[in-house]
């Protein structure tokens, strides 16, 4: 079987106000194409070949030096994509962002990327339609939704308010394809303090969503982080009172009502410009039993002073479980504004213990990627 899969992204990310006070207006924008030819294995049939266009790009316009409007959007089409994906399916998420900043104040309102406060507290949900597409990580997978955001700062003392209404069509997201309404309605707070090298932070995050039943979540997360020379630590943990199905495996649908702690521990190391990486342990504890211990990294290595050649590497592995994800690439720096890049992503795992390397079982795949900035 032969699969094609053409893709429209216009994406409007976080808005940044410049430091630089000016009183004259601003309009800026970038894009990127990016074309990509990926081929699956190990599916014990016809292995299917996809192809990949995407646009994604970004237009802000910013009449002084406290506001500032950012307009885009992104579209997938998805034509006969795997058995992950439905063919003809079509998704739109326009992406637009308003945002004012004044002194330690900050207020955001609009429709894409709201907060990303840590990885075990993360207000957006994921999108899970699209299949195992290559260089698709967690960031990629993160949901536009409506979104109006608070943050004061205080000295060194940050506060921040989120609220998201209901309005992100949920079907996709359960891997067992019986979610139905709308999920990501979220309010939720969140307060840290930065020192000198370090800082803590405390999260609270109230989510609903009105599948059938209507699921209501609680989390509760604290997080840290500490840097010394080139070397950096981080820490969380969260209490959930209802864990997500999918980040259990698809067999556990009766336990997916329990609770859930989850910690990991983590240290990256930036020794030089051509190294950069990051190591760490993830654990959950489900009802009365630890549910997954993993092992997880992240490699950047520049092979090139200039940065022409460089390999990137992640994943994550289970201890003690059967659910493995892998990923490497090399990419090629053609010219400041084009690179080429080949890589691999792997999957495998137990649909009774893994998670989502056992639902994109079967679905290893190569891909070359050529993208153009513009």
């Amino acid at each position: 079987m032969i699969t094609a899969l053409i893709a429209l992204a216009i994406c409007g990310q976080e808005l940044v106000i410049d430091d630089v006070v000016s009183s004259s207006s601003r309009v800026a924008g970038e894009g990127r194409v990016t074309l990509v030819q990926a081929a699956e294995w190990g599916g014990g049939g016809d292995e299917p070949l996809r192809s990949i266009a995407r646009v994604q790009g970004r237009v802000l316009w910013e009449p002084s030096a406290a506001l500032s409007l950012g307009v885009g959007g992104r579209v997938f089409g998805v034509l006969d994509a795997g058995p992950h994906t439905a063919d003809g399916d079509a998704f739109f998420e326009p992406r637009v962002g308003l945002r004012w900043q004044g002194g330690q104040t900050e207020v955001a309102l609009g429709y894409g990327d709201a907060l990303r406060w840590s990885t075990l507290v993360d207000p957006l949900p994921l999108d899970l339609r699209l299949g195992p597409l290559p260089e698709t990580a967690v960031e990629d997978r993160r949901r536009a939704i409506p979104f109006v955001s608070v943050r004061q700062g205080v000295g060194r003392l940050s506060i921040e308010g989120l609220w998201q209404p209901l309005a992100v069509q949920a079907a996709g997201v359960d891997v067992d394809g019986d979610a139905r309404g709308l999920a990501g309605g979220a309010v939720g707070a969140r307060a840290g303090w930065r020192g000198d090298g370090w800082g803590v932070a405390g999260a609270y995050l109230w989510r609903l969503a009105t599948t059938q039943p209507v699921v209501r979540q609680h989390v509760i997360g604290l997080d840290a982080n500490y840097t010394t020379g080139v070397v950096h630590w981080r820490a969380e943990v969260a209490w959930s009172s209802r864990h997500s199905d999918w980040l259990v495996g698809r067999n556990r649908r009766d336990r997916r009502d329990d609770g859930a702690l989850e910690g990991l521990v983590s240290v990256g190391a930036a020794p030089t410009i051509f190294l950069d990486g990051e190591l760490g342990v993830r654990a959950r504890h489900v009802g009365e039993q630890v549910d997954a211990l993993e092992l997880f990294f992240r490699l950047e290595l520049l092979m090139a002073f200039d940065g022409v050649l460089r390999l990137d590497a992640e994943g994550h592995i289970g201890l003690g479980y059967d659910d493995q994800q892998l990923a490497a690439a090399l990419v090629v720096r053609a010219s400041a504004r084009a690179e080429v890049a080949l890589g691999v992503d792997v999957f495998g795992g137990n649909g009774v213990d893994g998670g989502l390397g056992a639902l994109y079982d079967a679905t290893d795949q190569l891909w070359a990627r050529v993208a153009i900035d513009f």
